[in-house]
């Protein structure tokens, strides 16, 4: 009998480890942290070792399902998701419960979540999955020889990795061609393979020296052709490297698929300043521990003003606020390494403010102790705010990790261009603003002058006014705007200030955007102290962008203390007859404002998700339905053993030669169904020399017990006289001449379904 796993499976199937590797590599980068290449290899690895096993011992397909199944949640743990594991390698019930539902959603998680992927828990289980499935069918098709077809599954795991990265290069198109070359060396070595094991003149399959030299020939043609291959390879790949290297980006399915958090239509913080700045000035809103010297703490950015208040604008392609885990996504900046500044800092919120949560500079990475708000947390890397959509009461409290740009001197910014930046139009711009902007910036030339005296301008001239002490209209509209400016003497606070520099600073040409955020007074302690920030250390700034300095802050508002000088004389008392006057109607109660009512919050948490103890019955039932013929087999061939060594007699003869034919049968022993009792029992001897004629004369037994004329069928009344004993005691020789030497042999011929498909054809 020719092995099952032989040489050329093994060489095969370490070969199409090898091709797999670059499919491995392409999980990586969307994850980041290496559970990618885990997860993946994990699964490759797992699934080329069901291949070879199914292949060893002649399992069915059912059977191979049934076994990858179980591996697949065996292995779940350790491969994809280690956090749910317990002792660090064995599944759990949350192990088995995600494994089940991420095979649906790990496709869509893994599109819709801002990269890297490996602080979320469940998304490893794609690469887990692919490189399992990609593996068994791989694994099969090599150990059957069917190796072209096999090529199929690393360029299977390839286009999976890449589809659902991210669209970078670098590194990648190296591994693509290193992929490709040895695929082509692999189908040039199977083809010179397969011409020397199939090669049809007969004095090449003849036997010493001869088959020696034909051996040693097809050898060498076949090192020649993979080194052919290998050369020819080479030469396309340095020009086709370096053409794909320089390609830019390449376009993935999350470019299609992972549409951004809409909060076009979200109310911004700026709408609430007024009220938190002046009627909660007092109120502590967030404790801060670790913020820099001169940094600032950011709640909200806008970029887009319509003509009634800002907003943030419709995201380009591949910017919005994405859904994130703890690391951080950052977009590249022309700010120097060396001039950044770290932050590390502990924040607080003691107010929530419509989900907006407070950050400092660019922050990386972030780690918060609520696993709801973790769970909704977005992040726009351009905006560089942050913003959760879950609905608790939890005040959220984190760490933040990230960088922020200096305090720029004015010899750091002077010289400097614009940057780059790339914000929509303003609509409905006040009339006079744009003019205005022209004669405060006619003296200068640069654009930090420009920003500098359009600063200065609002700064020095303005006047201060929250209707605390002094009225002043809240909200910044284009009407409001247009007021300030054309009135005697500009009244208003940050809001007012902000937006008509912001404004202005457009009409120059100049991208400017406002931020709402806070930061202590000077005099107060930073560094590793803990500060609170209150509504009266709330502001409104102005940000542009210069080249090689990032965004740099501008505060057009006057001084608090820069009030309006108003001089207005009191009436003088004229006395009237006093009249008495009808008693005033019932009024009704006011109405308090939409940010001050009591309305009954929803249920912040949503409720608790039971374990689909149905879905899991239902796979727990599906497998053990997989598993029945694997287990079934052996306990069917036991109780039919059983069974027949009951009968005695002539039917007790004929039930012991069934059993060792059908013995025979599964060890691999081709016994032909037309031949004689007599021609069958020397293929058996012939195919088996450990019997030692034991099959041959149990044959005669049997023919002795048919064809004897005695009654062979009745009871005789004693063990001795019964030919039915005789034949089982020959039948138990040859059963134990026919077991093959190898325990994996033997474990094989137990599971065989040969003799029940031979038994089945039979009674047809």
């Amino acid at each position: 009998m020719t092995p099952r796993f032989g040489l050329r499976e093994a060489v095969g199937t370490l070969v199409l480890l090898a091709l797999m590797v670059p499919g491995i590599v392409a999980h990586e980068p969307v994850f980041s942290d290496g559970s990618g290449l885990r997860a993946a290899g994990w699964g490759v690895g797992l699934g080329l070792a069901v291949a070879v096993a199914a292949r060893t011992f002649a399992w069915r397909w059912w059977s191979t399902l049934a076994v990858t199944v179980l591996v697949y949640l065996g292995f779940g743990a350790v491969s994809a998701l280690p956090d749910t594991a317990v002792a660090g390698v064995l599944p759990s019930v949350e192990t088995v419960q995600l494994l089940v539902l991420q095979v649906v959603h790990s496709w869509k998680d893994l599109l819709t979540l801002v990269p890297p992927a490996g602080a979320f828990l469940g998304p490893a289980v794609l690469p887990y999955v692919t490189g399992l499935i990609t593996g068994v069918l791989g694994g099969l098709a090599v150990v059957s020889g069917r190796w072209l077809l096999a090529s199929l599954a690393p360029v299977a795991l390839y286009l999976v990795g890449a589809a659902w990265s991210v669209p970078l290069t670098g590194a990648e198109p190296w591994w693509a061609l290193a992929g490709t070359v040895a695929m082509l060396i692999w189908w040039a070595l199977s083809s010179a393979w397969d011409r020397a094991e199939s090669d049809p003149n007969p004095q090449h399959r003849a036997r010493g020296e001869a088959e020696q030299r034909i051996r040693r020939r097809a050898r060498t043609r076949t090192l020649t052709s993979a080194a052919l291959v290998l050369t020819l390879s080479a030469l396309l790949a340095v020009p086709l490297a370096s053409v794909l290297v320089n390609a830019g980006e390449r376009t993935v399915l999350r470019s299609y698929l992972a549409p951004p958090l809409s909060v076009q239509e979200r109310a911004t913080p700026l709408q609430q300043y007024r009220h938190l700045n002046a009627q909660l000035a007092d109120e502590p809103l967030l404790r801060v521990t670790g913020l820099p010297e001169d940094a600032r703490v950011r709640i909200a950015t806008m970029d887009h003003y319509d003509g009634v208040q800002w907003g943030i604008a419709e995201p380009a392609e591949g910017e919005g606020f994405f859904q994130v885990g703890e690391t951080l996504p950052e977009v590249p900046s022309d700010v120097p390494d060396g001039a950044r500044q770290p932050v590390d800092v502990e924040v607080e919120q003691l107010r929530r403010v419509d989900g907006w949560l407070p950050s400092v500079g660019h922050p990386e990475q972030i780690t918060l102790d609520d696993e709801a708000t973790a769970a909704a947390l977005f992040y726009d890397p351009t905006l560089q705010s942050l913003l959760t959509t879950a609905a608790t009461d939890t005040e959220p409290h984190y760490h933040l990790q990230g960088w922020t740009e200096p305090q720029w001197s004015e010899g750091q910014l002077s010289g400097r261009s614009l940057g780059s930046a790339q914000l929509p139009e303003p609509e409905q711009v006040p009339s006079s603003l744009p003019a205005l902007a022209a004669e405060i910036t006619s003296a200068v030339s640069t654009p930090l002058e420009q920003a500098r005296a359009l600063e200065q301008y609002f700064h020095s001239t303005g006047y201060y006014a929250n209707s605390t002490e002094n009225p002043s209209r809240p909200g910044h509209a284009a009407e409001r705007i247009a007021r300030l400016i054309d009135a005697e003497q500009m009244i208003g606070d940050d809001e007012q200030y902000a937006t008509a520099m912001a404004l202005a600073a457009r009409s120059l040409g100049m991208p400017a955007r406002v931020v709402m955020g806070a930061y202590p007074d000077p005099d107060a302690a930073t560094g590793a102290d803990t500060i609170t920030l209150h509504g009266r250390d709330l502001y409104v700034w102005v940000e542009i962008p210069f080249d090689g300095a990032g965004w740099v802050a501008f505060d057009p508002t006057p001084p608090r203390d820069q009030t309006p000088q108003t001089e207005i004389p009191e009436p003088r008392q004229v006395p009237r007859p006093q009249v008495l006057q009808p008693p005033e109607p019932p009024q009704e109660p006011p109405e308090l404002p939409a940010d001050l009512r009591d309305e009954e919050n929803p249920d912040p948490l949503p409720p608790e998700q039971p374990l689909p103890w149905g879905l899991i019955a239902g796979i727990s039932g599906f497998l053990l339905l997989l598993l029945l013929p694997l287990l079934g087999v052996p306990l069917y061939k036991v109780w039919r053993r059983r069974r027949r060594r009951q009968a005695t007699g002539r039917l007790g003869v004929r039930h012991a030669w069934t059993e060792v034919t059908d013995y025979a049968v599964d060890v691999g022993i081709a016994v032909p169904r037309s031949a004689t009792v007599l021609e069958s029992a020397g293929v058996i001897d012939d195919a088996a020399t450990g019997t030692e004629g034991a099959v041959t004369e149990l044959a005669r037994t049997v023919g002795r017990a048919e064809f004897s004329g005695t009654d062979a069928d009745t009871d005789s009344g004693t063990d001795a006289e019964d030919p039915s004993r005789q034949a089982w005691e020959l039948a138990e020789r040859s059963y134990r001449g026919l077991q093959p030497a190898g325990w994996l042999a033997r474990h094989r011929s137990r599971m065989s379904w040969r003799s029940l498909v031979r038994r089945r054809k039979e009674r047809r």
